[in-house]
C-alpha cells in the first residue's frame, strides 16, 4: 500500500471507523462453544484475540441485538464467526445495514464440496494461509475472490451500496489450531481492517 493510501486509511479510522467482533458463543455455561474468543481449544479464537490485543487493538464484546448497531453513528466493521456453517446470503436487515457504509465479515458459510484437497496452502499478501476444507464458492455476479484456487473461492467479497460483505467457507480461518501459522492470523486481521492497519484503541466486540 502506498504511503498516501496508508495515511488516508488512518485518517478514515480517526474520523470514526469502529470494528466490532461478534460470536454466537459467549461463555454462559461451562460448555464454551466453537468460535469463542474465550475458548482455548483448537476450534476457539482465544489466541487470535490475544494476538490482536498485542497489536494494540482494544477488544470488547457486543452483547446487544444486531438491530442496535443502527444506533451507532460511525461506520462499523462487524466480524461474525459461526459455530456451525451458515447460509452464504444475508438477511434484509444486514444488507440494508451494509448499504449505509458498514462492513461485515462472516467466517463459516456453507457452499459446495469440491474435489480440492482438504488441506491446502492458499497464497495471500500476508503469506501462505492454511485452509482445511473442500468447500469452495463458485462466484456469482458482483462477487470477487479474496482467497481461493482453481476449484473456487474460499474467501470472497461483495459490495452492498457503500459497504461490503466478506464470506469464508471455513469458520477456522484463524482458530487456535493455527497458532503456528501466523499468516492466518495476519490475514484475518487484514480482512477486518479492510486490508489496512489497525489503529490503537480500535474497538472489537463479541456477542
Amino acid at each position: 500500500m502506498k504511503r498516501s493510501n496508508h495515511l488516508a486509511w488512518i485518517g478514515a479510522i480517526a474520523l470514526g471507523v469502529m470494528v466490532l467482533l461478534t460470536f454466537f458463543a459467549a461463555p454462559t455455561s461451562s460448555n464454551i462453544n466453537s468460535g469463542s474468543t474465550y475458548n482455548r481449544a483448537p476450534d476457539g479464537y482465544g489466541a487470535w484475540y490475544d494476538y490482536m490485543e498485542k497489536r494494540g487493538t482494544r477488544l470488547k464484546r457486543w452483547q446487544k441485538p444486531f438491530s442496535d448497531l443502527n444506533t451507532e453513528k460511525r461506520p462499523i466493521t462487524l466480524l461474525q464467526i459461526n459455530s456451525q456453517l451458515g447460509e452464504p446470503g444475508l438477511y434484509d436487515e444486514e444488507a440494508k445495514w451494509l448499504e449505509k457504509g458498514n462492513n461485515l465479515v462472516i467466517l463459516g458459510v456453507g457452499d459446495r464440496v469440491t474435489a480440492a484437497d482438504f488441506t491446502t496452502m492458499q497464497k495471500s499478501p500476508t503469506g501462505d494461509v492454511k485452509i482445511e476444507t473442500r468447500r469452495r464458492r463458485r462466484l456469482e455476479a458482483q462477487e470477487k475472490v479474496s482467497l481461493g484456487d482453481r476449484f473456487g473461492a474460499v474467501v470472497w467479497e461483495k459490495n452492498y451500496g457503500q459497504g461490503k460483505a466478506i464470506f469464508s467457507t471455513t469458520p477456522y480461518l484463524a482458530a487456535n489450531a493455527y497458532q503456528d501459522y501466523q499468516s492466518n492470523f495476519q490475514y484475518l486481521s487484514d480482512l477486518v481492517s479492510q486490508k489496512g492497519p489497525f489503529v490503537p484503541n480500535s474497538h472489537l466486540y463479541q456477542y
